[in-house]
Order: structure tokens, then C-alpha cells, then sequence
């Protein structure tokens, strides 16, 4: 049987790490689904990010999510093509991206390519508004 006064002893430290984890869970839980939720809420006022999530007319917006982690993490894997483009993950490339798109829509307003190829900018500056907003 435990004495009191051992359990007393053994509930600062057990609470400790209890609350250590539960802040790990939530750091390490930033990801693509936080990217598609962030895109979606800040994008889409009214709808629920599940709804945006599976709507297939976002399909673009959430493609243009998921690229700048890629351009950023493949740089780190060995064998990889994708050296040095880690720095395109910046807020200066995303606007770019969109004033391109923009210009595109411009000529072409009808065209479904250029309105595609603008929801998938706008994703990827979600992206990295969203990093700036949570990591700075």
C-alpha cells in the first residue's frame, strides 16, 4: 500500500508531465490538417472547415496548402531533388504567386485554368500567413 505522504511526494512531478504532454500534443499537431483548417476558416467565413475540406471545388485552395511544407521539407531528405527550394516557403514568393495568377485571370476571366491556378496561390499564402501567425 502507498503511504500518503510518497503519493503527496509523487503528484507535483506526475501533474508536471501530464501538462508537459498535453502542450506537446498540441505543438505537434501542427500539420496539414491545421493548414487546411486555418485556410478554410480564414477563407470561407460560414463554412465549417469539414465542409470546405471535402467540397472537391476546393481542391486547388488545399493543394496550394500543402506545397510550401513540401518545397520546405524535401529540401531536408537525402537523395532529394528538391534542394533549395525550402526558401520559397516565404510570404514574398506567395505574393508573387498570386499577382501572377491575378494577371493571368485578367487575360482570361473565363478561363478555369487561371481560376485554378489563383485558388492554389491564395492556398499557399494561407499557408504561410498561417506559419508567420503561429510560429512568430
Amino acid at each position: 500500500m502507498v503511504s500518503t505522504p510518497s503519493l503527496r511526494r509523487a503528484t507535483l512531478p506526475i501533474s508536471s508531465a501530464v501538462l508537459l504532454l498535453l502542450s506537446l500534443s498540441s505543438v505537434s499537431a501542427w500539420g496539414p490538417i491545421s493548414h487546411y483548417y486555418f485556410t478554410c476558416s480564414g477563407l470561407q467565413e460560414g463554412v465549417s472547415a469539414s465542409s470546405c475540406i471535402q467540397d472537391p471545388s476546393n481542391t486547388d485552395l488545399l493543394r496550394g496548402t500543402d506545397l510550401p511544407d513540401a518545397f520546405f521539407f524535401g529540401s531536408f531528405l537525402s537523395g532529394s531533388s528538391c534542394v533549395g527550394y525550402g526558401e520559397l516557403h516565404n510570404a514574398v514568393f506567395a505574393g508573387y504567386m498570386v499577382q501572377q495568377a491575378m494577371a493571368e485571370l485578367n487575360v482570361n476571366p473565363m478561363s478555369a485554368q487561371a481560376k485554378a491556378n489563383l485558388e492554389f496561390a491564395v492556398g499557399f499564402g494561407a499557408h504561410v500567413v498561417a506559419d508567420a501567425a503561429g510560429f512568430f
